[in-house]
């Protein structure tokens, strides 16, 4: 997986995502043979860093395949279900989030995004990749973030 380099101290050009594109593409076709999956996953305060530019650049792959963080798709104003049918054919990787104001909470504290429709789209595409939900950074020991999300997940289905 990989998010490319940060942003530039100006906006970002179409040369700019030709760039980029030629190389995740070059890393992908190289890759394939060797049984790896090169994925890009778009990163707030990166070179890709708005729906516009994500859309934009999505158009220049072939190869290289998406990790779809739904939190950056919501903090863009990009509805993460609209992004799973978007992308379902670039899909290889998802990961999860949650935020509560500007702090990072454990799945289901913050309701970031309607995750049993987000897992409805998933299973509409047949996704069958990983999902990775990301921890988040507080004060609960790891043992207890797993099990704060994992209760959210079976509490919605999962």
């Amino acid at each position: 997986m990989t998010k490319g380099p940060g942003r530039l101290d100006r906006s970002t050009t179409s040369v700019d995502l030709d760039m980029m594109a030629a190389v995740y593409e070059g890393l992908a076709v190289f890759a394939e043979p060797l049984g790896v999956t090169v994925t890009f996953i778009r990163i707030l305060t990166h070179l890709v860093d708005s729906t516009d530019e994500w859309q934009r650049f999505m158009t220049r792959l072939h190869c290289c395949r998406l990790c779809l963080d739904m939190s950056h798709a919501v903090r863009w104003g990009y509805d993460p279900v609209q992004a799973v049918y978007d992308y379902r054919d670039r899909i290889s990787y998802v990961h999860f989030h949650d935020y509560k104001g500007q702090a990072n909470v454990q799945l289901g504290e913050g309701m970031m995004c309607d995750y049993p429709a987000f897992l409805s789209a998933l299973e509409d595409i047949s996704y069958t990749g990983w999902i990775t939900v990301c921890p988040e950074t507080t004060n609960v020991l790891e043992n207890e973030k797993l099990r704060i999300n994992r209760m959210y997940l079976k509490s919605v289905g999962y």
